[in-house]
């Protein structure tokens, strides 16, 4: 590792050479000198780590190098044979403005024949709430009871959001990632809908409790899979660090979220242990007190590779690199 120009690694293995050759050294001042050597080394490794070269996780290095854009001969946008998203003509548009000739743009003492009207088409997204209401009949009988028609399913308050609501809350927040604040101000400033956060977060727990089922499939899946990938990364709940889970398979994927990183929330999970096939992870402690067979993941392999190549000159780690890059 080298800090401002200085390579600290060769500076160590300076002063380990010149201690094996000072023999005339007292034991107690070699110590002293080789417990600083070691303090300063672990020192080093701490803050040389970053989500290259160490299992650091990307949200933990806010310092970290984006990958610069390699130049090509490639033009810019899409590459001959990618599959576009060209807007075409449609057959039924919403609305037909026809467009006329101003007759006093046109050259007198001439007949003319009207052809085929030329085409342009203006796409729009409309947002705007739908409101339906139910009216239920009443009858009263001559002994004065009431009878009242019934309201279809789910139709159980006298206002409240619909389905298309609903799903769009949650597809916001579990797939857009917007925060309930600027859910609310969407809904009520392009749509008109006037929305709480509090409704929010109780539309968002509903869905939750509707997927308690698959939930549960998805777990029984995995567990039972020959192959699976778990791993956990840092996420952000109401201020506070959570962690975000993930078991995956070739078919099922699991994400959950807990306070804890380690083997409270993957006993609380439940995938791990009652797991005996192969769990694919990045080397984190809490995964070998499973009893099932774990398999190394070669991404992570290749950035503490990195650093030994790097920052160590340890030349043999650039081979290993190479090699993992090929398999």
């Amino acid at each position: 590792m080298k800090l401002k120009n200085i390579d600290i690694s060769l500076e160590i293995k300076k002063i380990e050479d010149h201690l094996e050759s000072r023999k005339d050294l007292p034991f107690e001042t070699v110590a002293l000198i080789r417990m600083l050597v070691t303090i300063i080394t672990m020192m080093m490794n701490f803050f040389g780590a970053n989500s290259k070269n160490s299992g650091k996780s990307p949200s933990q290095d806010p310092h970290r190098q984006k990958k610069k854009r390699i130049k090509t001969d490639k033009k810019v946008g899409a590459q001959k044979g990618h599959a576009g998203t060209t807007l075409e003509l449609i057959d039924d548009p919403d609305e037909i403005i026809k467009l006329t000739l101003d007759p006093a743009v046109l050259p007198k003492n001439r007949t003319f024949t009207e052809l085929t009207s030329q085409r342009r088409q203006e796409f729009n997204v409309k947002l705007n709430v739908f409101v339906t209401e139910y009216q239920a009949q009443v009858l009263v009988d001559n002994y004065g009871i009431k009878y009242v028609a019934q309201f279809p399913k789910g139709i159980d308050g006298t206002v409240q959001y619909g389905p298309s609501v609903r799903g769009m809350a949650v597809y916001l927040s579990n797939y857009q990632m917007l925060p309930f604040e600027r859910m609310k101000d969407l809904f009520q400033h392009q749509i008109g809908l006037p929305i709480s956060t509090g409704s929010l977060v109780n539309i968002n727990t509903q869905a939750s409790k509707l997927l308690f089922e698959f939930e549960q499939t998805a777990k029984l899946a995995l567990t039972k899979s020959s192959l699976i990938y778990h791993d956990e990364t840092g996420i952000n709940i109401a201020g506070k660090i959570h962690w975000l889970h993930c078991a995956s398979s070739d078919l099922w994927t699991l994400f959950c979220a807990h306070k804890k990183r380690g083997n409270e929330a993957m006993n609380h999970i439940g995938i791990l242990p009652n797991f005996s096939g192969t769990v694919m992870h990045d080397n984190w402690a809490s995964y070998f007190v499973y009893d099932c067979v774990h398999a190394l993941c070669n991404a992570h392999h290749i950035r503490e590779l990195t650093r030994a190549a790097e920052d160590e000159g340890q030349k043999w780690a650039q081979d290993m690199i190479e090699l993992f890059q090929l398999v």
